[in-house]
């Protein structure tokens, strides 16, 4: 291929073609002179570009790694609304990716992103929520968490029927019987920050498998895990220094227990005769440094039922062909290895298995350096090995590496290689990647834009019983979009989906059922559908839900438990939920009446482009509700909400222009903007028209 230099003949390049420079580049391994026409878009407003360029920072691709200058440029394309660029700063904030960390900020930008239906942007939204929860970051701190009883520092009990635990942070104690006899919890994760573990802490766990220990804490002994007969790993952070084996280690399950070399100190007990041979039938582990098992070599001659383990491979560092094991075999082994938590060690057979050409140890490989999971992380190197599968024939990957290409994720974003492996994996009768390539032919994303070959897409997927095609397909039969508008064919595969518990799915049926649409009007079924969805969070459905109960439409009149809806949707980012929230705030329904609150939900509605939130922004500029007056920012606010076609901004806007009111008085535009709402219906305008048109000499 031969890359075109940049030159005076360059600067009448659109930022588009320099944008497809860099792509082509990008797609021939020149990261250097993809960097060039990537930055030279992207000063001239190219948001695809502007993205690009951002990755190129981050991943140092062509250009010096500067994590500040990679936010700076995502950031750019964010503010000009570019939805993978938006969840690009999602990820900058949860990862403190050159700026400072903030899960709320992270959670607005996943919102952004998802509002303009952005996939990723809804999965990082429910990720983040749930993060920030889990560190404390609700209102209320950790305190407020139901299922925690904490005083001041000290967590007194856990009282939760959860599998997962994350202790809130800041949390430094957690007392004597916290989790005790709790039959639920398979693994815990303490905070950093946690100093003391007390006795009986976790006796009695009988489901608990893994807990990580942070380095904070200064004595641990594993008396506290009396009890806890399936414990398989206790993973100790580095930072500790003193370890106490206590007594109960007959008690415990075949547990593998992970050393940091930080320990200075580790003290047990002699055992003998018949307690030793009880043990001797529960196998452990512990692993460490070669170094640090040394210094504890005597531990081994005491507890028996305890082998030293250093972390090297199993086969002793031999290569396959030595040992004479196939790739096959050492996948398979990495597997079970996988299984059991060790992933460290499975990473090593998968990489020796991937690198002996083996498709599924590959994408194994890619999975745990794109999460870090047991080896260092390393997203470009995942897409290496993603990439060497796909180009195998392994449909997943393919479909998976398509994605990665479409969202950004460890690589520069190129649409046309994303939907090159797509249409592989297509061939293969792959339904989730029919449903990915039906949506890049919906959207124009790396081929022409087709609706009618995204709606046969999906009816492909939909046909294979794939619930997101399903939903797709019934959506484009709601809206005629590629295929005839029939609601009637909507219900049938919106109803598919929703059996199979798409919530997406579920909120639209019962948007089906609340509207008459494809059935008859049932409010109680509409709730039916509503819950479901909502119950998975899906923030559609909560704010549906609340419009329900504050209306009485199949449950009885709750405008209390309609504020609570609204208030969880609107925090999840829905701008439906937040004009109903500001709505109820203003008026005193279901909550007290609280103007400021009203304008600050009204506001962050109004800029997430809801029209009819626009125009209720501005009269509260016009009237000072909950905020000072302001005439200029009233027009500001009318004057979007009439532009984006509502139709009480426009007479409001008409209003203003026939009397002056914050505008030069302007009688035909006043005129302009009365015909324009009164086209709609919209009754005051109606009545205003006629003097409007005698003013006018019409």
């Amino acid at each position: 291929m031969v890359i075109e230099q940049f030159g005076a003949g360059t600067q009448s390049l659109t930022p588009e073609e320099m944008y497809q420079r860099g792509q082509s580049c990008n797609s021939a391994r020149n990261y250097e002179e993809a960097a060039r026409w990537y930055r030279s878009a992207a000063e001239r407003g190219h948001p695809g570009a502007q993205l690009n360029l951002g990755f190129a920072y981050e991943n140092g691709l062509g250009i010096g790694k500067n994590a500040a200058e990679a936010a700076r440029w995502f950031r750019e394309a964010a503010e000009h609304g570019y939805a993978p660029a938006q969840s690009r700063m999602a990820y900058c904030y949860e990862r403190g990716l050159g700026v400072e960390r903030n899960l709320t900020q992270a959670i607005s930008w996943a919102d952004k992103a998802a509002e303009q239906g952005f996939e990723l942007g809804r999965r990082q939204g429910r990720q983040l929520r749930e993060k920030l929860w889990k560190e404390g970051g609700v209102p209320g701190g950790a305190g407020a968490q139901p299922d925690f009883e904490i005083s001041g520092d000290v967590l007194l009990a856990y009282r939760g029927s959860s599998s997962q635990v994350l202790v809130p942070s800041g949390v430094k104690r957690v007392g004597a019987g916290a989790f005790e006899n709790n039959r639920a919890i398979e693994s815990v994760v303490l905070p950093e920050g946690v100093i003391g573990i007390s006795a009986r802490a976790f006796r009695g766990c009988t489901a608990l498998r893994k807990v990580v220990i942070p380095g904070s804490v200064i004595v641990l002994s594993l008396d506290c895990f009396a009890g806890c007969g399936s414990l398989e790993l206790l993973e100790l952070k580095p930072g500790i220094q003193n370890l106490l084996f206590g007594s109960s280690l007959r008690e415990l399950g075949p547990v593998t227990v992970v050393l940091p070399d930080s320990l200075t100190s580790v003290s047990w007990q002699q055992t003998g005769g018949e307690e030793l041979a009880r043990r001797k039938q529960n196998p452990k582990r512990l692993r460490g440094s070669e170094s640090l098992l040394n210094q504890i070599s005597g531990f081994f001659s005491d507890n028996p039922d305890f082998t030293a383990d250093t972390g090297t491979p199993p086969v002793s560092g031999a290569s396959a062909g030595e040992t004479g094991e196939t790739a096959e075999q050492l996948f398979h082994k990495g597997v079970a290895l996988e299984n059991a938590g060790d992933r460290s060690q499975a990473a090593f057979l998968y990489r020796r298995a991937a690198e002996m050409g083996y498709a599924q140890a590959q994408r194994s490989y890619g999975y745990l350096l794109e999460n870090g999971l047991g080896i260092p992380q390393d997203t470009a190197q995942a897409i290496v090995w993603y990439r060497k599968a796909a180009q195998q024939g392994d449909v997943w990957t393919q479909h998976y590496l398509a994605w990665c290409l479409l969202a950004g994720c460890g690589t520069l974003i190129n649409e046309t290689e994303a939907v090159y492996w797509l249409n592989l994996a297509v061939s293969a009768g792959y339904a989730p990647a029919q449903c990915d390539l039906g949506y890049c032919y919906e959207n124009g994303l790396g081929v022409g834009k087709n609706l009618y070959t995204a709606v046969s897409l999906y009816r492909m997927a939909a046909e294979q019983g794939n619930a997101t095609g399903q939903r797709n397909l019934g959506i484009c039969c709601f809206n005629g979009k590629g295929a005839e508008r029939s609601y009637a064919q909507a219900v049938k595969w919106f109803r598919l989906a929703a059996e199979q518990q798409d919530a997406r799915a579920q909120d639209w049926l019962g948007c089906c059922y609340e509207n008459g649409y494809g059935v008859q009007i049932d409010f109680s079924q509409a709730v039916y559908w509503y819950r479901l969805a909502a119950e998975q969070q899906e923030p559609y459905a909560m704010n549906h839900l609340g419009y329900c109960f504050q209306h009485g439409r199949g449950v009885p009149m709750d405008p209390v438990r309609a504020v609570e809806l609204y208030r969880q949707a609107a925090a999840a980012g829905n701008s439906g939920a937040q004009f109903n929230l500001a709505w109820c705030c203003a008026n005193g329904v279901g909550t007290p009446v609280n103007a400021q609150e009203a304008f600050q939900w009204y506001r962050r509605a109004a800029e997430q482009g809801n029209a009819g939130t626009m125009t209720n922004l501005g009269w509260c500029y016009e009237v000072g509700h909950g905020t000072q007056k302001d005439m200029s920012q009233a027009i500001l606010w009318y004057q979007s909400g009439a532009d984006s076609g509502d139709a009480c901004g426009q007479n409001n806007l008409s209003i203003c222009y026939e009397s002056g009111n914050g505008v030069n008085r302007d009688p035909a535009k006043a005129l302009y903007w009365a015909r324009k709402a009164a086209a709609q219906g919209f009754e005051p305008a109606i009545q205003r028209l006629p003097a409007l048109e005698r003013s006018a000499g019409i």
